[in-house]
């Protein structure tokens, strides 16, 4: 696969060249003044290092959700995750195997951010600007459902 998650990045298999990199940098930076909530990173092959400024740190709180049931192996199935903000857990659940992922925010910053880091990425997960209410049959059905809302409690020894 294009993409790995380790304990300190997202990382792909490439490499940025200088004008890619520097480009996703101003977009992201572009984005930074309507927040971010989801702090991601992501490496290239090269260690070249992108980052976004939010205060979630995604990567520290797999192995707590993984705890609490989220599977580690969605091979093909179909995934929804309501209010994705920039989509991180999404593209998690893309890389544990999901045939297709669709996420859903009500904001359109955080769809933007996500459908740029799913540029960054090469990652093929489908992004809609609309409330997780809104959702009609339209969208057809779903193996799994990532709902993002609220605080899950720390497990002991966690």
């Amino acid at each position: 696969m294009a993409v790995s998650i380790t304990s300190e990045a997202l990382v792909l298999n490439r490499e940025f060249s200088n004008e890619e990199y520097k480009r996703y940098a101003r977009l992201i930076d572009e984005r930074r003044s309507s927040g971010y909530y989801h702090h991601v990173i992501i490496e290239d092959a090269a260690g070249k290092r992108l980052e976004t400024p939010g205060t979630h740190e995604c990567l520290g709180v797999i192995s707590l959700l993984d705890h609490y049931g989220f599977p580690r192996d969605l091979t093909g199935k179909t995934v929804l995750d309501v209010g994705c903000n920039s989509g991180f857990y999404s593209f998690v659940a893309k890389l544990r195997g999901a045939k297709s992922v669709l996420g859903l925010d009500a904001s359109r910053d955080y769809t933007e951010q996500a459908l740029l880091l799913r540029e960054i990425l090469g990652l093929n997960v489908e992004f809609h600007c609309i409330d997780g209410h809104s959702l009609d049959e339209n969208f057809g059905s779903f193996d799994f459902v990532i709902c993002g809302y609220g605080r899950l409690p720390t497990p002991a020894g966690a």
